[in-house]
Formats: C-alpha cells, structure tokens, sequence
C-alpha cells in the first residue's frame, strides 16, 4: 500500500481509537439526577441538622435548597454539606428557619453556657443579648475560626431565631515592609478601624506608600 494513501487511514484508526477516551472524559461530569442525590443524602444524614423537611433539586449544576429546618446553625450546615458535593455549579439556599417559641431568658442562658463550656471557645469574655430570639454576640475572639464557631453554637439552641455577630478579632493585623512600602492584611472589624491603621502606619518615619489590604468584618446577621 501506498505510504501516502496509508496515512489517512492510520490516522483515522487512531482518532477512533481515542474516541471512547474523549467521550468518557465528557461524561465524567455527573448528572443533576446523580447530584440530587448526592446532595439529599448529605444533607439528610447530617446529624447537626437534625430533623427537617428538605427538598432538593438540581437544575445545570445548580442545587436548590428548599424547606425548614429546626435552628439558625442547621441551614447552615446545609448550605456547607451540599457545597461539598464535586461538579456543583453553585447552591441556592432558600431553607427557611422555623424555631419553636422559648422565653428570651432561656435563650440567654443557654447560649453563654455553650459559649463557656466549648472547648474551641477560649474567650471568657463575650457578651450575649437576646431580643424575640434574636441573639446578638459582642466583645473580642482569638480568631476567625473562633468567631465562626460561636456564631454557629448560638445558632443551634432551640428557639433562635437569627444570630448577629459582632465580635473583633484580636491580633488579625499582619504588617510587611518592602523598599518603604508598607502593606496591611488581615482582618478588623469596622471601617474606622481600618482607616485608623492605614494612618497610624503612614505616619510611621520613612513610610512612602501604604497598601491597604484589610478587610472589614462589619456586623453580620444570619437569617
């Protein structure tokens, strides 16, 4: 056979050799059938959500979360396990909160003793308010992580309604210096703070510039 006239064949032999190769690639994406269920299942077999009436749809990767749930903390929970799922597009929470009745006092009471009895908690001294099972949380946390966490222990008592987070996170200003470039990162918790830091730092002798890369943990409410 005519090496020329060969050529084209071998080729194409070769691209249809490859072809179940391409096509499993493409399939690998799983389908909104296979996600739903993926979803429904994490979500439902989550203990920290506890009883709820969950339904799930998918729609181009993109997963709805319909229903209520039983705390603050739960939904959020949800929201977190079905973003694990692998080739989600993106989750859209419509959960709603559905608490029972509890006397503020009882909602007060309770949350300080979570707060005080965690172990991921080592602040003793946060500040806790509750209005018509709307708590509030204030004063100073060691960290992000441990901002997040209190928030989401207020969250889980029974009869919550919502959770607003204004804790300042302490030791969260990170500060480098390059060719008298000062540049600012971490975290604070209003505006005035980060406005207040940039200017300390430009006063600073021999300061040329300042990058100001902070970010601003303003008040936080969490329906």
């Amino acid at each position: 056979m005519n090496l020329h006239r060969a050529l084209p064949i071998i080729v194409l032999t070769w691209i249809l050799g490859l072809q179940p190769a391409w096509s499993t690639q493409a399939d690998s994406q799983p389908d909104d059938t296979s996600m739903t269920f993926w979803v429904r299942q994490a979500v439902l077999q989550d203990p920290r959500i506890g009883p709820a009436d969950i339904t799930v749809d998918t729609s181009d990767g993109i997963v709805t979360l319909v229903g209520s749930v039983p705390n603050v903390s739960a939904r959020q929970y949800a929201d977190r396990e079905a973003k694990k799922i692998a080739g989600l597009s993106g989750v859209v929470n419509e959960l709603f909160v559905a608490p029972s009745f509890r006397v503020d006092t009882d909602i007060t009471q309770e949350v300080r003793q979570r707060l005080s009895t965690s172990a991921p908690i080592s602040s003793d001294a946060l500040c806790v308010t509750v209005h018509q099972g709307s708590v509030t949380l204030e004063g100073t946390v060691a960290s992000w992580a441990e901002r997040q966490e209190a928030g989401l222990l207020a969250g889980e008592v029974r009869g919550v309604r919502a959770v607003t987070k204004t804790q300042a996170v302490a030791d969260q200003i990170r500060v480098t210096v390059n060719q008298a470039v000062v540049t600012l990162t971490g975290t604070v918790n209003f505006w005035s703070e980060r406005a207040t830091a940039g200017e300390v730092a430009f006063k600073t002798m021999g300061v040329r510039r300042i990058d100001n890369q902070l970010v601003v943990l303003s008040t936080e409410a969490v329906q």
